[in-house]
């Protein structure tokens, strides 16, 4: 499971409202998490003939330049950026967010293709360039500094006196 990074956009729909009983969640150390549990390029990057979604193998991490014709996001969230995008055509805007658009450029990983594909209504899309790098696990020398940094953030979290110490450690990771 991928986890995207905190969503902070205003969902345009009810920006400038006041909204009672708004919740959220946390997840608590999820950047040390991923970093522990997900298999990232481990190789220099080459470049390969994919032209389909459906050639795309999950023992490979990609780069892909992809042009989207007749793009529309699914929900009153909008998750691409415009100033990512390498050309738009005929953009419809949420505060720099495509709500859809005739076409974009946009270089992705395949991560992110893969998001898009699930928030958006696409009605054709063309594989510009696509590069693949074998994906594996980060080095056992660098897992073993995170989960000791993380131990030690741990250990300040919550302790008076040591708000600065908690910080640096937290920084390091």
């Amino acid at each position: 499971m991928h986890l995207c990074g905190g969503y902070t956009h205003a969902n345009w729909t009810k920006s400038g409202k006041k909204i009672k009983n708004v919740t959220s969640y946390d997840f608590t150390s999820s950047y040390p998490f991923v970093m522990l549990t997900e298999k990232y390029p481990s190789s220099e990057f080459k470049k390969c003939n994919i032209k389909s979604i459906s050639q795309i193998l999950d023992c490979f991490c990609y780069i892909i330049k992809v042009t989207f014709f007749g793009i529309r996001c699914k929900y009153w969230n909008n998750f691409i950026s415009s100033s990512k995008c390498v050309y738009i055509k005929n953009g419809r805007y949420d505060n720099g967010r495509i709500i859809s658009a005739d076409e974009i450029q946009i270089i992705l990983t395949d991560i992110d293709l893969k998001f898009i594909f699930e928030t958006h209504l696409i009605d054709k899309y063309e594989f510009n360039e696509v590069f693949w790098s074998r994906k594996d696990y980060l080095p056992k020398e660098l897992l073993e500094f995170i989960l000791e940094k993380y131990e030690n953030k741990t250990k300040f979290k919550g302790v008076e006196g040591k708000e600065i110490e908690y910080a640096l450690e937290k920084r390091k990771i």
